[in-house]
């Protein structure tokens, strides 16, 4: 330091990287011993104690020099923090597995500046935050902030998905986004989201778009795979008529459909087999019938029944229980019937 009494002149520099890279951008704190402190932002100055003029890229070094001779070549890093600008989500992708009511995962909306930096406390602000899914076609197509109505029209779908069967039809409206249907607020630039929903989504492409104001939306892609199956349903049904001899013209497909009614091809569980049984038991020595999965679908080749005139004969058919699943409700196929006699 300078013998006492004497003067001397000290500079404190932001700069956006360690001096020994190339010529730093910096803003400069200036001291004097017996006169005031400021710090300059290009042309710009203000007093010690106040806020930079704007945020600096990330990450940001401060420098000290006195007299013009560097002593600190730090390389501890700052950030230096604007006022928000955009929303940011974290995760940034989601993945979503369908159900009659599918839980998105908990997912982080933070407010940032325009170098990307959290704001967070920094952010003393609070905005309202809209929420709404949208298939991956209209992600530039961003909905409006939803009315009462909406909200209400919401509440109810929620409701009614929750208490349907597993056949649900999907949708891909913005109204498939359910709860929490309390406002959403973005408070000291940061709310954590949990318990938003989709009603019987169907396998696709989305996108979650997140909105407040007049800060930059973000449009978290949105990822719907094939859910855990819960029902087995006919997509081909077997012939109404039988000759007695042959084995049925039309033999019956069977395919799993997940909660939210899309087709299941890719089950966790691949080594599967469906049994068809004839009821009533018709008077042949074969009335059980199977067909294993292959290719997404259970394509029976073989079954024939020997019908008496008269007789409504339906085929039964089952899986055996898979661990995760649940019980699979009974799949019934259409009535059978022997062939009217030729005159």
């Amino acid at each position: 330091m300078s013998p006492s009494g004497s003067k001397c002149w000290a500079t404190a520099s932001w700069r956006r990287r360690p001096s020994a890279a190339g010529s730093p951008r910096r803003a400069s704190r200036s001291l004097s011993r017996g006169r005031g402190m400021s710090c300059y932002w290009g042309p710009q100055s203000f007093s010690a104690g106040s806020l930079m003029p704007g945020p600096l890229p990330q990450p940001s070094y401060l420098e000290v020099s006195v007299d013009g001779q560097v002593y600190s070549h730090s390389a501890v890093k700052y950030n230096v923090i604007g006022p928000p600008v955009a929303l940011h989500a974290v995760p940034d992708r989601l993945q979503l597995a369908a159900a009659v009511v599918a839980t998105l995962p908990p997912l982080t909306v933070f407010t940032k500046d325009v170098y990307d930096h959290k704001c967070l406390h920094k952010d003393v602000g609070t905005h309202p935050l809209h929420a709404a899914v949208l298939p991956a076609s209209r992600a530039y197509e961003p909905p409006s902030p939803p009315t009462t109505q909406h909200l209400e029209r919401l509440h109810r779908n929620s409701s009614n998905a929750a208490n349907s069967s597993t056949g649900a039809t999907g949708s891909t409206d913005p109204d498939a986004l359910l709860g929490p249907h309390a406002p959403l607020w973005v408070v000291s630039g940061k709310v954590e989201l949990q318990g938003l929903a989709m009603a019987s989504p169907k396998v696709g492409d989305y996108v979650l778009w997140l909105s407040s104001g007049a800060l930059l939306p973000v449009a978290v892609p949105l990822w719907v795979t094939e859910g855990t199956p819960a029902a087995l349903v006919a997509t081909t049904q077997p012939s109404r008529t039988t000759d007695n001899a042959q084995p049925l013209a039309e033999q019956p497909v069977l395919q799993l459909q997940d909660g939210a009614g899309n087709i299941v091809t890719q089950p966790a569980v691949t080594s599967l087999t469906v049994q068809a049984a004839v009821q009533p038991p018709p008077a042949q020595m074969i009335a059980t019938f199977a067909a294993p999965l292959l290719d997404g679908r259970f394509a029976f080749t073989d079954v024939l029944i020997v019908a008496e005139y008269g007789v409504d004969y339906t085929l039964h058919f089952a899986l055996a229980p898979v661990a995760d699943w649940g019980p699979l409700p009974p799949t019934v196929s259409r009535p059978i019937r022997a062939q009217p006699c030729q005159s």
